[in-house]
């Protein structure tokens, strides 16, 4: 049986005076911006500018065209799959983002919002991630 990989870490004591469900938001979002990471590095895709974000929004990334010889089309098809797939997926994952984001506002505060968000990089960048490759903060820092 395969168990759940997760990014979850010892919680610090500032960490655990948050309310349960701050404590909840913050592993939930931690999963979720290591899954996009991930997505954007394999799609070799920034996460960089809004202009981004729009573009996998709209369903405008730059798909790769796959070029295949007769003998190996299959392939090439499961390889487009997989590769439409990710897109897909990475697209979701930023939109769920930003609901979860919208509900973590509503139900802890922004100052509360921050606090966790900036655990969470914090947490992404010891793992080995680079600053922003979840994009996130774009989100942080708007472009004028």
């Amino acid at each position: 049986m395969l168990e759940k990989v997760s990014m979850h870490h010892e919680p610090s004591e500032e960490e655990t005076s948050l309310p349960s469900s701050a404590n909840r938001v913050e592993n939930s979002l931690a999963d979720l911006n290591a899954r996009i990471a991930r997505l954007a590095i394999s799609l070799n895709v920034s996460l960089a500018s809004e202009a981004d974000f729009i573009r996998i929004l709209n369903r405008e990334p730059p798909f790769v065209p796959l070029h295949a010889s007769a003998w190996d089309v299959n392939a090439s098809n499961q390889s487009e799959h997989r590769l439409q797939y990710q897109w897909e997926e990475l697209r979701g994952l930023l939109v769920l983002r930003c609901d979860m984001m919208k509900h973590s506002i509503e139900e802890l505060g922004l100052e509360a919002t921050i606090a966790i968000t900036s655990q969470i990089e914090a947490q992404l960048e010891r793992e080995g991630f680079k600053p922003g490759a979840d994009g996130f903060d774009v989100l942080r820092h708007p472009q004028t």
